[in-house]
């Protein structure tokens, strides 16, 4: 059972979405998602641009269903290893795009329903499911809306949802808010916005009084004629347990930069980065961080200092591409659960490498390490983000 909860933490889940390819070829996530914010379920072109010039599978030719598969070893070291080692199926996901109605002569837009279903050991149940209005052009103020169960449209997208910037805001993928809506547009040829109304119970069921509101929006800039984009979201929540401290909110700013065309691939390397601010979050409400960054028994008077304070949180991912199907990897997360007190803080890095064997098959692995800087926390022997490991994950998709 550690080994599940430990993997949730550190792990990414289902998604895939890499900025980087929407800087190099100024692609928006529609091209290559039924989802305008990215990741999920891929289209045509997102099947064919990911083969990675190896061919295409069966699957190909059709917008109809996805299909992500991925299996994962870990292997812990340190004090706090213990039942967190082994292989395990992380995902066993499949999606459908059901088209209901076609844009025509009496009605300007196109509505499908998606839904997908998550069979793995780790994250098992119904994932994505929301009706998609969209515009067949894709262009303009309103291009599409969705109702339903969806990510949430916060911060930085990339194919590690579970950072330390996200569990700091509960904006994990798809797993912290029930159902809501969500337009997108793009207002400008090189801008995009994503603006959502959301409202759940945190994973629960009914039988609980944290009924939570939240508005998120979010927008990217991605001009033609530069190596990168720029984007800022915000996220504001209204919880019903006042008792568990203020309603939450935070902000996010990221940028992806691809080095690739200006050096005329001298220089085949993509930067990714995220900055996050946010309030209220380190309470009872967020288990992501009260579970597993403070050990609550040895170090309550801690937890009580940082209760309501500004979190913030540092993302950074290099990718250099040796060659198109062969990619190296370094990654950093920070987070300081007050910016008053920037020697507490919870880092851990790692360097690997990505390789593509076919078409719909690829291994990652990685060796990284994790530490906790406040004096005593890595002692306690509990928390997690404090041990060293090594990871693999082996990924087929359709």
């Amino acid at each position: 059972m550690k080994l599940l909860f430990f993997i949730a933490l550190l792990m990414p889940t289902i998604a895939h979405a890499r900025p980087e390819y929407a800087v190099r070829e100024k692609l928006t996530c529609i091209n290559c998602h039924v989802n305008p914010m990215g990741g999920g379920h891929r289209k045509i072109f997102g099947k064919v641009f990911g083969s990675r010039g190896k061919g295409l599978a069966l699957s190909t030719s059709s917008d109809l269903y996805y299909g992500d598969m991925r299996s994962i070893f870990v292997r812990r070291e340190g004090d706090n290893s213990e039942g967190v080692n082994g292989l395990s199926i992380m995902t066993a996901a499949g999606s459908l795009n059901i088209p209901v109605i076609e844009a025509g002569e009496h009605n300007k837009l196109n509505t499908n329903v998606v839904v997908s279903h998550d069979f793995g050991k780790l994250s098992s149940g119904t994932k994505n499911t929301y009706l998609l209005f969209s515009d067949p052009e894709l262009e303009g103020f309103f291009t599409t809306a969705m109702f339903g169960k969806f990510p949430p449209p916060f911060g930085l997208f990339t194919d590690e949802h579970r950072t330390y910037t996200k569990l700091q805001t509960m904006t994990t993928w798809n797993r912290d808010f029930s159902m809501g809506g969500v337009i997108s547009g793009d207002p400008f040829e090189v801008t995009h916005y994503d603006l959502a109304v959301t409202n759940g119970f945190r994973n629960t069921t009914f039988n609980t009084d944290d009924e939570t509101y939240a508005v998120i929006g979010n927008l990217r800039w991605n001009p033609n004629s530069l190596p990168f984009l720029l984007g800022a979201s915000w996220i504001s929540e209204y919880t019903r347990m006042k008792s568990q401290g203020r309603s939450p909110y935070g902000w996010s700013l990221y940028s992806a930069i691809d080095l690739h065309s200006i050096t005329d691939k001298v220089v085949p390397l993509s930067i990714l980065g995220e900055i996050v601010d946010a309030r209220f979050y380190n309470t009872d409400r967020n288990s992501n961080i009260s579970a597993k960054f403070i050990d609550v028994t040895a170090n309550q008077a801690y937890r009580d200092a940082v209760n309501n304070q500004f979190s913030r949180g540092y993302y950074l991912q290099l990718k250099y591409e040796i060659l198109p199907t062969l990619q190296l990897n370094y990654k950093y997360d920070l987070l300081l659960l007050s910016r008053s007190y920037k020697d507490d803080g919870y880092f851990r890095h790692g360097i690997g490498a990505r390789y593509q064997f076919g078409s719909n098959l690829s291994l990652t692995a990685r060796v990284e390490r994790a530490r906790a800087k406040r004096p005593g926390l890595n002692q306690t022997g509990t928390l997690w983000a404090d041990t060293d490991g090594f990871f693999a994950f082996l990924r087929f998709w359709l």
